[in-house]
């Protein structure tokens, strides 16, 4: 696998594709996957968050405010 490393800023014109985000020290990524945008924890859905606004855990999610 390859790394960049950057000193300082970049700047991108056009489209940029990312279609994965990988915390690996972590294990948590983010991926887009159609209309969804993705949180998985080693590869296993933790919670998504959709096109119309919804977040949807696969477990209770506790706020505090």
């Amino acid at each position: 696998s390859q790394k960049l490393h950057v000193a300082g800023n970049i700047l991108a014109t056009g489209t940029v594709t990312t279609p994965k985000v990988i915390f690996s020290a972590a294990g948590w990524s983010m991926e887009q996957v159609g209309s969804e945008l993705q949180l998985k924890h080693n590869n296993v859905l933790k919670m998504r968050f959709t096109s119309i606004g919804s977040v949807v855990a696969v477990e209770e999610i506790t706020a505090f405010g």
